[in-house]
């Protein structure tokens, strides 16, 4: 039979990805303990292969998290782009209209770059976690349960992260015959947190005018 371990800490948070990972980073370095529950293996993440262009907001947040130099060095600015439709072709040029511009800069590297900060400072990252389920979450106690390969964890307050890759309603420990390899965790939340990405162009801002078109 599975053997059930717990683990108390400040935040969970569900899905190891880069905003996961960027999340926890950030709630560390503030010093606020959290647990990051992934589904994928370590080795998994970091050779997903994903976007590569950076707004001007995840670029001040991933300097304000302290992990920015690899981009600092090897990013590439890019003040604009052409759109191109026939012989027509329309520079949207993003420093006049918004005064900022993106970075290229892949994600996996961003990837890369927040493990090695999170391994730094000896944040907790369990990977092969399946069937996450938050319970209690409007109580005083809540928690999050799950299995994991090998061994578990759990946790104190959940964050889920990730897009289409979070907890699964109604999945839990006991809801098929468990692996005899896996093993329950339980994780202690104590509060709620939530991650706000600043948008590039402030609220109520005007719409900029329309580029000007131009003839290849």
């Amino acid at each position: 039979m599975a053997r059930c371990a717990r683990t108390k800490t400040q935040v969970a948070i569900i899905g190891g990805g880069p905003s996961g990972l960027l999340l926890s980073q950030l709630l560390n370095r503030a010093g606020v303990e959290t647990v990051v529950l992934e589904r994928a293996a370590r080795d998994h993440v970091l050779s997903r292969i994903r976007a590569g262009v950076l707004e001007a907001g995840t670029t001040d947040m991933l300097r304000e998290a302290g992990v920015a130099d690899r981009m600092a060095q090897d990013g590439i600015a890019h003040g604009g782009c052409y759109l191109a439709d026939d012989d027509l072709m329309v520079r949207i040029n993003f420093r006049e209209l918004t005064g900022t511009a993106v970075t290229v800069y892949g994600q996996t590297e961003v990837t890369a770059d927040l493990y090695a900060a999170q391994d730094a400072i000896g944040a907790t990252i369990l990977h092969g976690v399946e069937d996450v389920a938050i319970q209690g979450a409007d109580s005083s106690a809540p928690c999050v349960s799950s299995t994991r390969r090998g061994m578990v964890a759990g946790m104190d307050d959940p964050a889920g992260n990730g897009a289409g890759h979070g907890p699964r309603a109604g999945r839990g420990p006991g809801a098929y015959p468990p692996d005899p390899a896996d093993r329950h965790t339980r994780v202690i939340v104590t509060s709620c947190i939530c991650a706000i990405f600043p948008a590039t162009a402030a609220p109520g801002q005007s719409k900029p005018a329309t580029p000007p078109a131009h003839r290849s």
